[in-house]
């Protein structure tokens, strides 16, 4: 009796992190978030990133963040399965973690929220593969003692921690934006701490095309720039500055939302990687200082319109007056 009450208050611990990893994985694989740049594509060539990475398409430290993202995404899906369902061994807990894999990257393509990838699917089963051999093998889960519910709750803990602290470094912009933004720092970068500013007049998904006589360093010194563009690094964080009443409010946005809003002259700060490739990238939507420079060229504009008229000038009580001709 008494273990079976311990294994059901367990449980409804078990239950509470489940829930939490479900909305994690569901905010990872189906919303927007600025880290994917290709979207209702299919891959099915295994292991073709390597590919990539050899012909200079991708770097080696995304190629292996992405794999590992992956084995640590269903990690906690092979605990969580045979603990709920006492019926699924280890061939079982796999055979359900790869269908469940499977499942979204079938949803992603037909949802347009992220490309489907079979080198998801593998990593992703390998993951719930781990998971499960560790629960039901090294910590002995088939008894359900107390001391393998111990063990798998802390690896479970340590596994969304890490998982968490891992995004937080590599991938920022995964988490909710005020976990994000923290009194003048973004993701653990200085807003001020930027290598170059620069003039964009458009962005794609990869690639950000600048002016290349705008571009200088945080002191405003002019740096040499062969090419026309920077690349972006595939999990570059996007970042709008806006500015309103004197204060600034930056918000964190989707690739999507950014290619949109960077136009003709557009003020952008670029973080730059060891690869040289952008890390995150700021759009500077300066509202005030874009409507005083607004007023100013109307006035100009108005001033430029007087002298265009023809003019004559009388003298009136020691005063000229200016007025137009014919009137």
């Amino acid at each position: 009796m008494k273990k079976e009450k311990t294994g059901t208050i367990f449980k409804l611990i078990f239950a509470v992190f489940a829930i939490l990893y479900v909305i994690a994985v569901v905010k990872i694989t189906f919303f927007e978030d600025g880290v994917r740049l290709e979207t209702s594509k299919i891959k099915l060539v295994p292991f073709s990133a390597i590919g990539d990475y050899r012909a200079g398409l991708k770097s080696l430290t995304a190629i292996v963040l992405n794999y590992a993202g992956n084995v640590a995404l269903f990690f906690p899906a092979g605990i969580f399965l045979p603990v709920f369902f006492k019926r699924l061994n280890f061939r079982k807990t796999v055979a359900v973690g790869a269908a469940l894999s499977l499942l979204i990257e079938v949803f992603q393509h037909v949802l347009e929220c992220g490309y489907s990838d079979v080198d998801d699917l593998i990593m992703n089963t390998l993951g719930a593969a781990l998971g499960a051999f560790i629960y039901l093998y090294v910590f002995n889960g088939r008894k359900k003692t107390a001391l393998s519910y111990v063990l798998s709750l802390i690896l479970v803990v340590a596994a969304e921690v890490g998982a968490f602290v891992g995004v937080w470094i590599y991938a920022p912009n995964l988490l909710p934006e005020n976990m994000i933004v923290i009194n003048g720092m973004i993701a653990g970068k200085s807003v001020d701490d930027f290598d170059v500013r620069v003039k964009s007049y458009k962005m794609s998904h990869g690639e950000v095309f600048i002016d290349r006589h705008s571009v200088t360093d945080r002191d405003g010194k002019s740096v040499d720039k062969e090419s026309g563009s920077y690349f972006i690094s595939d999990t570059a964080l996007f970042v709008i500055r806006d500015e309103a009443d004197g204060a600034a409010k930056y918000r964190v946005v989707g690739s999507n939302e950014m290619i949109a809003a960077i136009g003709e002259n557009s003020d952008v700060r670029l973080w730059l990687n060891a690869d040289g490739l952008c890390a995150m990238i700021m759009l500077e939507n300066n509202s005030s200082s874009e409507r005083n420079s607004n007023e100013n060229n109307k006035e100009d504009q108005k001033y430029a319109s007087i002298r265009e008229m023809p003019l004559a000038l009388l003298l009136c009580d020691d005063h000229f007056a200016v007025c137009e001709a014919g009137r």
